[in-house]
């Protein structure tokens, strides 16, 4: 009710404000006959697998064994995609992308900070809603905290990276992630909106200041000419990074909560222990994508830019 016009609308205005060239049939039909479709499906089959693998996790632990098969076999078939892709005649990403290692780098940092970041969105409710009874609205409006926040430093830290370089911003960003991923294993068994809050709310700032300069930072690695796939490939791994973080914050945490189908107050310690621990878990991601951006910079800055 909400995305459809949205959409609409924007695609009425974008289709009126960018310039798009005129195609002939030819020119379409060309590189469609020749592209490598094969290796399309088996990607398509992946994605739907691995997105689907989340439901099973969510659902019940009693699926948890099923969920698991289906997102090892998801992410075995989109790995095995990019190969096959990689060795075609006729590839969907060009290898000068895809062997790119400083815009890969970038690329994999925000995979993780993505998947870091979803973790909050997934258990938030079930440690608001399930664990404290607390309405459904005010838990609503607890959550879109961090979507406020990010919206108002988003722009800051792209306006910022434009004077001062991507590197610290991007640095900062993943520190400032890092805490508020620590700061989630501190709620406490009794209800307390200031230790609930502050987590949330860092976790806003640390992935506004992170997601534009990290994107500047990895489109500069590219050549002008692919950036058109470098985008397609940087809203493939935010996506992917989202789907992924779901199906492992589910599992960690309903797999230390064996035959427990509903979080309720009377689980306690028990489920706080677990909901602790999956964040700890989203800690050393966060941790890992920090030291792969440090990589990524210190190669920067070691190497001329690929225009």
């Amino acid at each position: 009710m909400i995305n459809v016009p949205l959409g609409v609308i924007f695609s009425l205005i974008g289709y009126r404000v960018f310039h798009f060239p005129k195609m002939t049939k030819q020119t379409i039909e060309q590189p469609l006959k020749n592209a490598n479709w094969l290796g399309q499906g088996i990607f398509s089959v992946g994605i739907i697998v691995l997105s689907l693998s989340s439901l099973f996790f969510q659902s019940a632990s009693a699926r948890y064994l099923v969920g698991s098969l289906a997102f090892l076999i998801g992410a075995a078939l989109t790995v095995y995609s990019f190969i096959q892709d990689d060795r075609s005649e006729s590839p969907w990403i060009s290898p000068h992308v895809l062997r790119n290692k400083r815009f890969m780098l970038s690329m994999f940092a925000l995979f993780l900070a993505m998947l870091t970041n979803v973790a909050s969105n997934i258990l938030l409710p079930f440690y608001l809603q399930s664990f404290h009874r607390i309405n459904p609205m005010i838990s609503g409006l607890v959550m879109v905290l961090q979507s406020v926040v990010m919206l108002i430093i988003a722009p800051i830290a792209g306006r910022l990276s434009d004077k001062i370089g991507s590197s610290k911003l991007i640095l900062s960003g993943i520190l400032v992630l890092i805490l508020s991923q620590i700061g989630y294993t501190f709620y406490p068994l009794q209800l307390n909106w200031l230790l609930v809050l502050l987590p949330i709310l860092l976790n806003g700032v640390g992935m506004g200041i992170f997601l534009s300069p990290n994107n500047s930072l990895a489109m500069s690695f590219v050549e002008k000419q692919f950036t058109g796939v470098a985008g397609s490939l940087t809203s493939f791994f935010r996506t992917i990074g989202m789907s992924l973080g779901i199906s492992i914050a589910s599992a960690v945490l309903f797999a230390q909560l064996p035959g427990v189908r509903y979080i309720t107050p009377q689980l306690g310690a028990h489920f706080l222990r677990a909901f602790h621990n999956v964040f700890w878990v989203m800690t050393f991601l966060a941790v890992v994508c920090l030291l792969l951006s440090i990589y990524a910079i210190s190669t920067d800055q070691k190497k001329p830019r690929e225009r």
